[in-house]
């Protein structure tokens, strides 16, 4: 869709032609990648998923989306199946409501959403890497669903507990 508006500020009140944002595909980041949408028991979790092998899933961190990962997912993808999805509330992923006490933002829940997403692609175990916000998620995932996740790699943030104490 296109539509024409005027320019703020422009001093001629000159108009501009401006295409509506949609939503993206960015697997134009991710060569050989596919993007997916997963509806899990709490949100739809949107994402890009690419290679063949072994599995492993890369969380981002605050307040970036998976395009963070651009750059080591093809890597990993020459030898592993490599899913790459947005947190909820992130990039193009569903924002559902805050919930009580903002559980529907817990780390808990959003680490059940990637349980889910793995699970979607046949995979109930794997490792996992997560960059702050995404480190968190990974951390509760561990404590969580230790059946699931076979290692667990947490990059910037400062150790739960040290933080809460």
């Amino acid at each position: 869709m296109l539509r024409t508006v005027a320019a703020f500020g422009d001093p001629a009140g000159a108009s501009r032609t401006l295409e509506a944002q949609t939503v993206s595909d960015t697997t134009r980041f991710f060569p050989g990648f596919k993007s997916f949408k997963v509806k899990t028991s709490g949100a739809e979790i949107n994402g890009v998923v690419g290679g063949s092998g072994p599995p492993i899933l890369l969380l981002h961190g605050a307040p970036q989306s998976h395009v963070s990962w651009r750059l080591v997912a093809p890597k990993l993808a020459a030898t592993r199946t490599v899913v790459v999805p947005d947190l909820r509330g992130y990039g193009d992923s569903s924002k559902p409501p805050d919930g009580d006490n903002h559980a529907n933002y817990s780390k808990r829940a959003m680490a059940l959403d990637q349980v889910e997403v793995m699970k979607h692609f046949g995979f109930d175990k794997f490792p996992v890497i997560g960059h702050d916000r995404g480190g968190r998620v990974t951390h509760r995932m561990a404590l969580d669903h230790q059946d699931k996740v076979t290692h667990a790699g947490v990059i910037d943030i400062v150790p739960t507990h040290y933080l809460y104490t």
